[in-house]
C-alpha cells in the first residue's frame, strides 16, 4: 500500500510544473491506516505542508491538513477537518483564510494544488 499511495501522490505532483521540490513520508499503521506527510515548495518559494491519515478501504480521510504559506511562513490558506467550528454546515471540514473560517467539503491534494496554481496566477 505505501508504494502505491506514494506513487499516486508522485503522479499528482508530476502534473504541476509550478512545483520546485517536495519531500514525502508515509507510514502504515495497524487497522490499515496510512499516514502521509509532505512538504511541497513551489517555484515562487511558497510552501505547502500537508498531512493525510486514511484507512486503505475508506473514501474520505480520517484526518487531513493542507497548510499553504507565503515565503515568510505567513498563512495564505489552510484546510483541515479538526473538530472545532461545529456551527459550520460541512463540519468538520473548513478552510482558514487570512480573514475568516469558511465551510467547505473535503479537498484532495490535487484540488489544493489547483487552488494554489490559481492563486499564483492571480497574484502574479
Amino acid at each position: 500500500m505505501n508504494d502505491t499511495h506514494i506513487t499516486s501522490i508522485h503522479n499528482i505532483l508530476n502534473l504541476f510544473s509550478d512545483i520546485d521540490t517536495h519531500q514525502l513520508k508515509t507510514k502504515k499503521f495497524p487497522g490499515n491506516k496510512v499516514y502521509t506527510s509532505g512538504l511541497i515548495t513551489f517555484k515562487n518559494r511558497h510552501p505547502l505542508a500537508f498531512t493525510e491519515v486514511q484507512e486503505i478501504t475508506a473514501i474520505n480521510k480520517a484526518k487531513y491538513r493542507y497548510h499553504y504559506m507565503d515565503k515568510k511562513q505567513r498563512i495564505i490558506f489552510r484546510y483541515d477537518n479538526a473538530h472545532h467550528y461545529q456551527h459550520l454546515p460541512n463540519f468538520p471540514h473548513h478552510k482558514h483564510t487570512t480573514s475568516q473560517i469558511i465551510s467547505c467539503t473535503e479537498p484532495s491534494l490535487q484540488d489544493i494544488l489547483i487552488e494554489i496554481r490559481t492563486h499564483m496566477l492571480e497574484s502574479g
